[in-house]
């Protein structure tokens, strides 16, 4: 078993939940900020994910 911020079995996956009023936005600013891409996006709810090497 791997083990990922002391967290044994852990797949290498982390998230994060940001509640805030514009989901779409906040997650436009730190899809800018880090350089990845906006995966999933809905007036109440959006996902980012980084842009995997290679990947255009």
């Amino acid at each position: 078993m791997s083990d990922v911020a002391g967290i044994r079995g852990a797949t290498g996956w982390i998230g994060v939940n940001l509640a805030c009023t514009d989901p779409p936005a906040l997650a436009r600013f730190y899809a800018q900020l880090f350089g990845w891409e906006v995966s999933s996006s809905e007036p109440t709810y959006a996902m980012t994910q980084q842009v995997s090497p290679g990947r255009p």
